[in-house]
């Protein structure tokens, strides 16, 4: 079971969530869900991740911060034995690994199970959000095998005053 979370990525903000993460992640999610529907047997890499780039640019605002949004894709095995291919792009959906770069016409098997773990950033690169779980390839798209909620989990705002008091540190300063 572990093998299947090991890969995941889930995002955690401590304390409070700059909104315009918060806006990436809700974003990310409509072009997850898009993009687990095409993910099917038969597709290739070079559709993944166009249709990665090409539901990024659809859904992005015309105007504001968020415009102009890019789009990368990590994709690959779950270190369970069955890795091939690993998907590694650039914002943009350029391959910037060789194997990638050999892949880009393989196609995905029936039941074939992944870690998806797109990227979405903003036109100048200042923010980016990633996330990803564990899907399974099925004739009706991927489907996650995960639970864990999709978007940036917030923690409760709790002040710092725990810390331990019998650890020492050294400074410099100290002489």
């Amino acid at each position: 079971m572990i093998g299947y979370r090991a890969q995941r990525l889930p995002v955690v903000a401590v304390n409070r969530c700059p909104p315009v993460i918060r806006d990436l992640s809700a974003l990310h999610g409509d072009m997850y869900a898009e993009l687990l529907e095409i993910f099917r047997p038969g597709v290739t890499v070079r559709e993944m991740i166009a249709a990665t780039v090409d539901i990024t640019r659809r859904i992005a605002p015309r105007s504001g911060p968020l415009a102009g949004l890019r789009a990368s894709l990590i994709l690959h095995g779950r270190g369970l034995g069955d890795d091939r291919p690993l998907v590694l792009t650039r914002l943009g959906g350029d391959p910037f690994y060789g194997a990638t770069e050999r892949a880009m016409d393989a196609a995905f098997p029936e039941d074939g199970v992944y870690i998806c773990k797109p990227a979405i950033s903003t036109a100048d690169g200042a923010f980016q959000f990633a996330w990803g779980d564990t899907v399974r390839v099925t004739a009706r798209g991927a489907r996650r095998m995960g639970k864990m909620p999709h978007g940036v989990q917030v923690s409760e705002p709790v002040p710092f005053t725990d810390w331990p008091t019998d650890v020492t540190v050294y400074s410099h300063l100290d002489g």
